[in-house]
């Protein structure tokens, strides 16, 4: 799985043999963080993580040309 918020900050590879996908997941119209979003690689939904309480999601995908991610928020916001 992903990791979220805990991660170091350093060159440290976070995804040894994966690519690393690493984003902020935030309301467009507020600019606030969103939490507990979910983050998922749409090829393999077993490849998930949720997104920490400032907005950070850090996914570990499998490598490939093209990667297609799905973003579910659990709420309506």
């Amino acid at each position: 799985p992903g990791r979220s918020d805990a991660a170091p900050i350093d060159a440290e590879d976070l995804c040894p043999g994966q690519l690393t996908v690493e984003g902020r997941i935030s309301d467009l119209e507020s600019d606030s963080n969103l939490f507990g979003v979910t983050v998922r690689n749409a090829a393999d939904p077993g490849q998930a993580t949720t997104s920490a309480p400032n907005g950070r999601a850090l996914l570990c995908v499998d490598r490939a040309d093209e990667v297609a991610i799905t973003v579910t928020a659990s709420e309506s916001w």
